[in-house]
C-alpha cells in the first residue's frame, strides 16, 4: 500500500518505504492527490469541481485535458488501480491502494482517541506548500490547515483533561502545552497549563510559562491576559511567595470569576451624584431588555463557533447544461462563507455527501461535526435563475432559515456574494444571546446602553453633522466607567467614539486615536471577548498605521467574538471602500445589512461604494432599494440624485432634487431647480446648495474642532475649487495622516478628474501599504 504523509511534510512512499519524490515535485498534480485522499481515499469527487478548483483560469475543453493529463500521470505513479471512476463525472482514491496520515487523524479524532490522533498530527497540512494557478484549491488548502489544526489543538486539550484525573502529571502537561502551542492565545489553554503547573508543585514554571503568554499577547495580539488569568497567576505568585508548598492545588478544572484589575484613577473622569432608588429599581427593569439588545449587538462573551454542512445545489431546470451552474454557485457560496468569522464550513463535506447518495443527512452532519446543513435548489424563473435555500438543524432536521432570491443572467457574478450574505446572516441570527461575563453596576449598564443606543443610531449627512450625537454619546459612556470602571461594555464603547470622533475629523486624530487605543486595550483587560474593542485596535491598526492585513485579522478575531455584532462588517467593509477593493467591501457591507437589515447607513454604504467603483447603475438601484423600505430616507433620496448625475442623466436628476427641495420646504432650491435645465441647471443647483454648505461649516468651526478637510469639500461645493485644493495641498504637506477617503468621499465630484486632485492622491499612501503612517 501506498503511504501519503501531509501533515508536517510532503512525501509519499512505496509499500517498501521508497520515496516517490517525482511525484512530489509536481506541485499542482501531488496537490490534486492531496485533494483526493481528504478527508479519506475513497472519497467521490464531480470532475467539475476539480476543474474549477485546479484549472479556473482555462476554458471547460481545456481544463478537461489539463485534468485528464494529470490523472495519467497520477496513475503512472500509483499504479492503474489506485484512482476509481464512477461514470463519467467522478473520480476517486482506492482506499485499499493508498493510506493518508490526515486522514487517519480524522478519524481518530472522530472516534474520540485523542492520544492516537495527536501522535499522528506532525505539524500544519503541508507547510510551506504552493501550486501555482490553482486559487479555489490554495482557499482550501488554507481552510483545511485550519481545520485540522483546531482539531490537534481540541484533541490536545481534551487528552490534557483526562489524563488530568489521573495520575500521569507529566503526559498531561505535555497535552496541555501543545494546546497552547496549537494557539498560543488561548485564555483556556494558559489557565488549564497554569493549574496543571501548580497541581505538581512548579509555580516557578506556572509564572515563567505566564510572562511568555503574556509578552504573546501583547506583541502578537495587542492586549492583555484576561482578568481570570491575570487573577489566576496573582494567587500562584502569592502562594509562592508564601511559601505554602504544602498548599491544596487548585483544581485543574476553570475556577470561579477573578475580581477585575484596579480601576482607572477617577480624577481623569467627569461625576454624576448617586440616583434615587427609584430610578436604580427602574434601571434594574430596563436591564432586562437592555442586555437583549447589548448581546445583538455584540455583547461580551464569545458565542459557539457555528459549523455549517454544504450540500450539494440541487439542479430542478432538468437542462444539464445547467449542472455546471449550480456547482460553481455552490463552490462560490462556500468560499465567500469561509470567510465569514464565527461561522465555520466543514471543508469536504460536499464530497462526503455525494459518496453517499441517499444517506440520511443528519448522519452525514454528525461526521463531519457540523450544526447545521444548508441544503439549495437551483431554478429558473423565466429568463432569470431563482436559488431556494434552506438552513436546517443538523441534529433536528428542522428549518431554522429559508429565503429563495431570483437573479438576472446578466447578474449571476453578483448571485453568490448576494446569497453569502443571506446566508451568513440567517445562520448567525440564530446564535444564542450571550450573557456579561460579570455583574455591572446598574445605572453604569444604564449609561452604556444610552451610550451605544447614540453610537449607533447615526444618519449620515455631511460628517460633522454627527458630532452632537457622538459628543453626547462619549459623555453618557465618560460617566458609564466612572460609575463602573470594570464595565468592559462601557470601556469598549468610548474606544468606537474616540476612533469615530477622530476619523470623522470631529477631533484631533492623534489624540483621539490614543485615546482610542487605551480604551480598547483597557476594554479587552477587563473582557478578552469584546469584539467591538478588538474592532477598534483592528481599524487603528488598518487606518492609522496603514496595515490593512493586520486590521483585517483583528477585527475578525473580534467578529468570531461577536457574530451578530453588524458594525464590525460594516466598518471592516469601509477600510476595504478605501483600499479601492470593491468586492471585499461589497461582500462585508452586505454581511452587515443581513446582520443588521435596519441599520440605516449600511445600504448607502454598499450604494456608495458601487459607485466608487464606477457602478452606477447598480447603485441607483440599490438607492432605489433603500427608498423602498424607508421612503423618508434622505440618504436614499440624495443617492438616487447623485447616481443619476453620475450616468449623466442631469434632468432626471434635477427632478428628483426638486422631489427633496419641496419635502424639505426650501422654496429657494426648489425654484432654482424649476428654472433650470441639462447639466448647467443641476450644476447651478449644486453651487448654490455648496455655498449653504460651506456656511454652515465656516459656523460650526467657530464652536469646534473640524479636520481641515470638511473646510476643503465645502469650498469645493461651494465653488472655490482653488481654495479646496489648497487646504487639501496644506494638509499633505504638514504631514497630517492620509486621508484615504479622498478618492471616494461624495462632495469631490467636482473635482474627480481635475489634474491637481489627482497628483494629491498620488501622493497619499494606499490604504493596505505598510509605513502609510506620516
Amino acid at each position: 500500500m501506498l503511504k501519503l504523509e501531509v501533515l508536517g511534510r510532503a512525501r509519499l512512499t512505496e509499500s517498501g518505504g521508497k520515496d516517490i519524490d517525482e511525484l512530489v515535485r509536481q506541485p499542482k498534480r501531488f496537490a490534486l492527490l492531496v485533494y483526493l485522499a481528504l478527508p479519506e481515499p475513497g472519497t467521490w469527487y464531480r470532475r467539475d469541481t476539480l476543474l474549477a478548483n485546479f484549472w479556473p483560469e482555462l476554458d471547460a475543453a481545456r481544463a478537461r485535458t489539463a485534468l485528464r493529463n494529470a490523472l495519467y500521470v497520477l496513475r503512472s505513479h500509483l499504479g492503474d488501480s489506485s484512482l476509481r471512476s464512477r461514470g463519467n463525472e467522478e473520480v476517486s482514491l482506492d482506499p485499499a491502494e493508498i493510506s493518508c496520515d490526515a486522514a487517519q487523524f480524522i478519524e481518530h479524532c472522530g472516534a474520540g482517541h485523542w492520544a492516537e490522533a495527536l501522535a499522528r498530527y506532525d505539524g500544519d497540512l503541508l507547510p510551506g506548500f504552493f501550486a501555482a494557478d490553482a486559487g479555489g484549491f490554495e482557499s482550501w488548502l488554507e481552510s483545511e490547515r485550519a481545520r485540522l489544526r483546531e482539531l490537534a489543538r481540541s484533541a490536545a486539550e481534551k487528552e490534557a483533561d483526562h489524563l488530568a484525573t489521573g495520575s500521569d502529571a507529566s503526559e498531561a502537561l505535555r497535552s496541555a502545552r501543545r494546546a497552547l502551542e496549537l494557539n498560543p492565545a488561548s485564555e483556556a489553554g494558559i489557565r488549564r497549563l497554569l493549574r496543571l503547573l501548580d497541581r505538581a508543585g512548579d509555580r516557578a514554571g506556572a509564572v515563567a510559562s505566564f510572562e511568555a503568554f503574556q509578552k504573546h499577547m501583547l506583541d502578537e495580539v495587542g492586549a492583555l491576559p484576561s482578568p481570570e488569568s491575570l487573577g489566576l497567576i496573582d494567587l500562584i505568585r502569592k502562594r509562592t511567595q508564601a511559601g505554602d508548598a504544602g498548599a491544596e492545588p487548585l483544581a485543574t478544572s476553570p475556577a470561579e470569576p477573578i475580581a477585575p484589575p484596579a480601576s482607572a484613577p477617577a480624577s481623569t473622569l467627569s461625576r454624576r451624584g448617586p440616583r434615587s432608588a427609584a430610578l436604580v429599581a427602574a434601571t434594574l427593569v430596563l436591564l432586562g431588555v437592555g442586555t437583549a439588545m447589548l448581546v445583538r449587538r455584540g455583547g461580551g462573551a464569545a458565542s459557539t463557533r457555528l459549523t455549517l454542512l454544504v450540500l450539494p445545489m440541487e439542479n430542478l431546470t432538468h437542462n444539464a447544461g445547467d449542472d455546471y451552474l449550480a456547482d460553481g454557485l455552490a463552490e462560490d457560496l462556500v468560499r465567500r462563507l469561509e470567510q465569514v468569522p464565527g461561522l465555520r464550513v466543514t471543508p469536504g463535506t460536499r464530497a462526503v455527501w455525494l459518496s453517499a447518495p441517499g444517506a440520511d443527512r443528519r448522519a452525514v452532519a454528525r461526521r463531519v461535526g457540523a450544526t447545521q446543513m444548508l441544503a439549495s435548489k437551483l431554478g429558473r424563473q423565466g429568463d432569470s435563475i431563482s436559488v431556494r435555500a434552506e438552513v436546517r438543524g443538523a441534529s433536528t432536521g428542522r428549518v431554522e432559515w429559508s429565503t429563495t432570491m431570483v437573479f438576472a443572467a446578466s447578474a449571476l457574478p453578483d448571485a453568490a456574494s448576494r446569497l453569502s450574505a443571506a446566508v451568513a446572516g440567517g445562520v448567525l441570527g440564530h446564535t444564542p444571546p450571550a450573557v456579561p461575563s460579570r455583574p455591572v453596576n446598574a445605572e453604569s449598564y444604564r449609561l452604556t446602553i444610552d451610550g451605544w443606543h447614540s453610537i449607533l443610531g447615526g444618519a449620515g449627512g455631511e460628517g460633522f453633522e454627527d458630532g452632537p450625537r457622538m459628543l453626547d454619546a462619549r459623555a453618557r459612556l465618560v460617566e458609564a466607567v466612572n460609575i463602573d470602571p470594570s464595565n468592559a461594555r462601557a470601556w469598549s464603547g468610548l474606544a468606537s467614539i474616540w476612533s469615530s470622533l477622530s476619523n470623522t475629523g470631529l477631533f484631533p486624530p492623534n489624540d483621539g486615536f490614543a485615546n482610542a487605543e487605551q480604551a480598547a486595550r483597557r476594554a479587552l483587560a477587563l473582557d478578552s471577548t469584546q469584539g467591538s474593542a478588538w474592532g477598534t485596535l483592528g481599524f487603528l491598526r488598518a487606518y492609522r498605521d496603514g496595515d490593512l492585513p493586520a486590521g483585517d485579522s483583528l477585527f475578525r478575531r473580534g467578529m468570531v467574538f461577536e457574530p451578530t455584532n453588524a458594525e464590525l462588517p460594516k466598518v471592516l467593509g469601509a477600510l476595504y471602500r478605501f483600499a479601492g477593493q470593491w468586492d471585499q467591501a461589497i461582500d462585508l457591507i452586505r454581511l452587515a445589512e443581513r446582520l443588521d437589515p435596519l441599520m440605516p447607513p449600511a445600504i448607502g454604504r454598499e450604494a456608495n461604494t458601487l459607485l466608487c467603483a464606477g457602478r452606477a447603475e447598480e447603485a441607483l438601484r440599490v438607492y432605489r432599494q433603500q427608498l423602498a423600505m424607508d421612503p423618508a430616507s434622505r440618504e436614499g433620496r440624495r443617492g438616487v440624485v447623485q447616481s443619476l448625475a453620475r450616468l449623466g442623466q442631469w434632468d432626471s436628476a434635477t427632478a428628483g432634487w426638486r422631489m427633496i427641495a419641496a419635502r424639505q420646504r426650501d422654496t429657494a432650491m426648489v425654484r432654482l431647480l424649476r428654472d433650470g435645465s441639462g447639466k448647467a441647471g443641476y450644476e447651478a443647483a449644486r453651487l448654490a446648495e455648496g455655498r449653504q454648505i460651506l456656511a454652515r461649516v465656516r459656523d460650526r468651526r467657530k464652536e469646534q474642532w473640524l479636520a481641515p478637510f470638511h473646510l476643503a469639500r465645502a469650498m469645493v461645493q461651494g465653488g472655490d475649487v482653488d481654495g479646496g485644493l489648497r487646504v487639501l495641498e496644506q494638509e499633505v504637506q504638514a504631514g497630517v495622516r492620509p486621508r484615504y477617503q479622498l478618492a471616494c468621499m461624495p462632495g469631490f465630484d467636482a473635482i474627480r478628474a481635475d489634474p491637481r486632485f489627482l497628483a494629491l492622491l498620488e501622493r497619499v499612501p494606499p490604504l493596505g501599504q505598510r509605513g502609510a503612517r506620516p
